[in-house]
């Protein structure tokens, strides 16, 4: 089990640069946890997916279902003091904290393709290709 953020997850449905990565990671491990706040930083993706043409209305809604199928049987949401005293502490944004905390709490590692959480937390945050060797 690990803990993924919007974006690893944004990446295992939709096509990208992180794609395969990400399908790679989901077939090392499929138990992918996260917090509640991901559905919403995945919609805005969606959105902008559409917004350029990528990605059409019917399409996006089937993938979004699909993603909260598979990732919200293991939300949980971390505790919102933790969450603000990590932001603080580390000079990153309380969403950004929110994996971190659930990360820290659930004592898994965090799968994020976020340059700052790599460097800021490297015992706990891995990139897709670091989790694929």
């Amino acid at each position: 089990m690990l803990v993924a953020d919007a974006c690893v997850i944004a990446s295992l449905y939709l096509q990208g640069e992180h794609e395969k990565a990400a399908r790679a990671a989901y077939c090392r491990d499929p138990d992918w946890a996260s917090v509640p706040l991901w559905r919403y930083e995945f919609l805005n993706v969606i959105w902008k997916k559409c917004r350029a043409g990528h990605l059409d209305a019917a399409a996006a809604a089937d993938h979004f279902e699909r993603a909260v199928e598979r990732i919200v049987p293991l939300e949980h949401v971390p505790d919102e003091e933790h969450v603000l005293a990590l932001a603080m502490k580390h000079q990153i944004t309380a969403y950004d904290a929110c994996y971190v905390s659930l990360a820290l709490q659930l004592r898994l590692p965090l799968l994020t393709e976020d340059r700052e959480l790599l460097t800021k937390f490297p015992q706990l945050a891995v990139s897709l290709a670091d989790f694929g060797k």
